[in-house]
């Protein structure tokens, strides 16, 4: 039932959360696997639609060989904007960049 409650958040932040840009403070492997592939904790930073600072961390499992590529700099992320620490990597954003990056599509 939790599985379901997080699918349906992340859901909602899809169509409802705001999209921006964030700066990534660190990036770091926390030590946790599955399926022996990595998690890796995004430290961010943004401002939101009001004009104030904010911090986020989101973890990932990420493939062994998508390590050498994840981003380190900025990352396209969605936010819920009535609980901004609620954050998702925008995914659709980060395929269309991926896209782009390999010249498929």
């Amino acid at each position: 039932m939790r599985r379901l409650q997080a699918d349906s958040a992340g859901n909602a932040l899809k169509y409802r959360g705001v999209g921006t840009v964030a700066i990534i403070d660190d990036v770091r492997q926390t030590g946790a696997f599955f399926n022996e592939q990595p998690q890796v904790e995004f430290q961010l930073r943004f401002t939101d639609v009001a004009g104030q600072p904010q911090r986020a961390v989101i973890r990932r499992y990420v493939p062994l060989i998508d390590l050498a590529t994840i981003p380190r700099d900025t990352l396209q992320i969605l936010y819920d904007p009535g609980n901004p620490s609620r954050v998702q990597m925008d995914q659709d954003a980060a395929r269309r960049a991926w896209l782009g990056a390999t010249g498929a599509g």
